[in-house]
């Protein structure tokens, strides 16, 4: 014990034990941590952190992708099939939107061909406002596990498609995806709620109605029976949840083949079905996304990922907010109060090797717990106590030092004049 106490005392300056020097290490101590706590306090609602934060988010993503290709396979989905809506489709058959009963009806033969397969769900991204087709129709009551994808803004019916495929279909959902403000689209596309429990309308839809991927897993677990439920997953509006992008391969199909007549619908057995847009050669397309792993990724797959996350339990949470910023106050408070204390070549290595930790941990909880800790306010905290710690500690040194040459000069002139009264 004595051993320990002695390499900790041997890390602090060692004019500090001097007689006397008691109170500078006292000021220095107080002043660091009061200057921590400050810092901590305007750096902790920082517009800019909240973005260089995304930046790092978008970083740990590459990183954990990294680590799971290095070890991992990429897998195949067992539980999601995608038919896309492509380029030749759209040229072969023709069709440039679903809005009137010509496309309506060439859509009905499509699901009339998937169901074949008995699929658990199929759910359709795409826009069907403009028309009602009688067959689409029939098609959506006889098999009765059909979802659509609600577009526009839902602030009036025009809006909306006809009232008779919304009355048909087994669900339906708003199809929103949330864009980050460096432009990524990473969070989980769910409806999230305020701090009394209430949907929050500001982040994704203008009406409190479910998301397309939260109709699709409350219709899978009424299907199976098993899952996840969004009921009482009880997304927080100040804590997100992110989507888990595995690189997951996801079986698909063009929809010009499953319009052939000896198309094989048994690969859609007991599986969630997702038909939208993927027009794969138009880099400017605004049905595609960027992702923290690509560039341009369709509507269609990021709900596949949104919908395997859930599936798979692999949300990854975002820090709860009033926790971290209590724990960065006692961050920016401690820091402080040990960089004022510190010679020069110790701080510094203390803040390296403290902000090497932080960034190692977040990336550990990121990849293993599924929890997004924030990492750039704790390493702003960090730099901003080193900076004020080596103010803090240059400043009180040097006034000691003036008061010690002060008070050396004094006893100087004191003796001096013992000696000349003496003589």
């Amino acid at each position: 014990m004595k051993e320990t106490l002695a390499r900790i005392t041997r890390l602090f300056v060692p004019s500090m034990w001097i007689h006397g020097r008691d109170n500078l290490l006292f000021q220095r101590l107080f002043w660091g941590a009061l200057a921590g706590c400050v810092a901590t306090l305007f750096l902790a609602e920082s517009t800019v952190l909240e973005s260089m934060e995304l930046s790092m988010l978008e970083w740990r993503y590459r990183v954990s992708q990294k680590i799971y290709s290095a070890i991992q396979r990429p897998l195949v989905s067992n539980d999601i099939s995608v038919i896309d809506f492509d380029d030749l489709s759209q040229f072969d058959l023709g069709i440039a939107r679903f809005n009137d009963d010509r496309s309506q009806a060439e859509l009905a033969l499509a699901i009339e061909n998937i169901e074949k397969g008995n699929p658990a769900i199929v759910a359709i991204d795409l826009d069907l406002r403009g028309a009602a087709n009688p067959e689409l129709i029939k098609v959506f009551r006889k098999y009765n596990n059909v979802v659509i994808g609600l577009f526009g803004s839902l602030e009036g019916s025009t809006d909306l498609p006809s009232r008779a495929i919304m009355n048909n279909v087994r669900a339906y959902g708003y199809d929103e995806l949330i864009r980050e403000n460096n432009g990524i689209v990473c969070r989980l596309p769910v409806n999230y709620r305020d701090s009394l429990g209430d949907i929050d309308t500001t982040e994704v839809s203008a009406a409190p109605v479910p998301s397309l991927t939260e109709a699709i897993i409350d219709l899978h677990r009424q299907i199976k029976g098993v899952g996840p439920t969004t009921q009482y997953l009880n997304f927080r509006s100040d804590q997100p949840a992110y989507i888990n992008f595995r690189r997951i391969q996801y079986p698909s199909v063009s929809l010009r083949d499953v319009l052939e007549p000896d198309f094989d619908a048994t690969r859609f057995r007991d599986r969630i079905v997702l038909m939208g847009c993927s027009f794969t050669e138009r880099q400017q397309e605004p049905l595609k996304r960027r992702t923290p792993l690509e560039d341009n990724v369709a509507d269609v797959v990021m709900h596949a990922d949104s919908i395997q996350t859930l599936l798979d339990n692999q949300v990854i949470y975002s820090f709860p907010k009033n926790i971290a910023h209590h724990l960065l106050l006692l961050l920016g408070a401690a820091f402080g109060a040990v960089a004022s204390i510190l010679p020069l070549s110790t701080r510094t290595a203390t803040y390296l090797t403290s902000g090497m930790v932080l960034v190692a941990m977040a990336q550990v909880l990121f990849e293993g717990f599924h929890l997004a800790l924030p990492v750039v306010p704790p390493l702003a905290v960090l730099t901003l106590g080193f900076s004020l710690g080596t103010f803090i500690y240059l400043d009180t040194d040097l006034r000691q030092r003036n008061k010690e040459l002060a008070q050396a000069r004094e006893s100087m002139q004191v003796r001096a004049e013992e000696e000349r009264q003496r003589i």
